[in-house]
């Protein structure tokens, strides 16, 4: 599954979220271990159960089942997950590849219902000079047990304070997907208001700018999306729910639509998430003091162009917009283009930083 033709060269240690497994990859591994007779919940996969955790577990069970269990010991229901030291830490930023010496960090905010993984092929494209970080909500991945917010101002309210200490370690900046967008935004706005801290640079893909989110634009969406209910997209049943999703190819369609194990973990997730975005209502910001790259998709039923043009709006500094092959989701088919949008639009903020860096150090000696 992992192409690895050594088994001696297998990273025992490292968490399948960290091995490059995705929804369907979890699934097929979850069922190869249970045609062996070990049977393991893809809620203790997803939130990082190692080859070695794993291992370890089976070897009890067979264990158990050949009689070789002392009475009263306990036999475990579950492999150890999510406390492994090389798997993701339950953070609300985690640092895949850590880079003390890169001048910059960029951070990766998941579209609906997506947890680290939505990032994961972005890791080994990013240059020395740019650590890359990705945000981890509760009720994702290692934090798949917490619950999750519903509310633009809860998330903001409960994902700041976890969010500071990696925003003043060193600059930063933000790349939104989707609703990631604008959760993004709002935090930009909390930590400057509050911290004094801002992005260097803020990309988003596929997402609507701030402004879009109002009771107009709403009505519209459920009358375009949903117009056979006339119901927002959380407020679906189970059947409705699924069946938009697929009209809007979601992301990982296959593992969702077709599994009843990965459908009840992540269903409820993706719901609470619509409902953060549906309820979601744009007050009034100053525009940030950071240039702004926004990303859509030429057939995106869902964010149009006047949506992504619209973030030029929040910035006073420089804005660029691209538009690229794709419907809503083109972000998980064009992961070259969009780490190289990054890449290069962040280059001069590189320079920039490491001269002030290269002043500083003069200033000191």
């Amino acid at each position: 599954m992992l192409g690895i033709a050594d088994p001696d060269s297998l990273p025992m240690d490292e968490a399948l979220n960290q091995m490059g497994f995705d929804s369907l990859a979890t699934i097929e591994f979850r069922n190869e271990l249970a045609k062996t007779g070990i049977k393991v919940s893809l809620q203790n996969l997803v939130m990082g159960a190692s080859i070695a955790e794993i291992a370890a577990y089976t070897e009890t069970q067979v264990s158990a089942a050949l009689g070789g269990v002392a009475d009263g010991e306990a036999v475990p229901t579950a492999p150890v997950a999510a406390d492994s030291a090389q798997g993701y830490a339950k953070s609300a930023v985690i640092i895949p590849r850590p880079k003390p010496d890169a001048p910059i960090r960029l951070i990766g905010f998941p579209y609906a219902g997506g947890g680290p993984l939505v990032f994961q092929r972005w890791i080994d494209k990013m240059p020395d000079h740019i650590e890359f970080g990705i945000l981890q909500m509760p009720g994702r991945s290692a934090r798949l047990e917490e619950g999750f917010w519903m509310r633009m101002e809860d998330m903001v309210d409960g994902i700041v304070p976890e969010m500071l200490p990696f925003l003043k370690e060193k600059p930063f900046a933000f790349f939104g997907f989707c609703c990631g967008g604008v959760q993004a935004f709002e935090v930009a706005q909390r930590v400057r208001r509050d911290h004094g801290l801002e992005p260097e640079y803020f990309f988003v893909a596929g997402g609507r700018s701030p402004q879009i989110y109002n009771d107009d634009q709403f009505a519209i969406d459920v009358q375009q999306f949903n117009h056979e209910t006339g119901k927002a997209e959380h407020e679906l049943d189970e059947s409705e729910f699924v069946e938009m999703l697929k009209e809007v190819n979601f992301a990982n369609n296959k593992a969702l639509f077709e599994d009843p194990e990965m459908r009840a973990m992540m269903l409820p997730i993706i719901q609470a998430d619509y409902e953060l975005n549906n309820a979601y209502r744009y007050g009034s910001h100053p525009p940030l003091d950071a240039p702004i790259t926004a990303i859509g998709g030429r057939i995106d039923p869902y964010v149009t162009g006047d949506h992504i043009i619209g973030w030029k709006e929040h910035t006073t500094k420089q804005f660029k917009a691209h538009f690229c092959a794709g419907d809503h989701f083109f972000m998980e088919h064009q992961i070259e283009l969009l780490t190289r949008i990054a890449i290069e639009d962040l280059e001069p903020v590189v320079q920039r930083l490491a001269a002030d860096g290269e002043r500083q150090l003069a200033v000191m000696t």
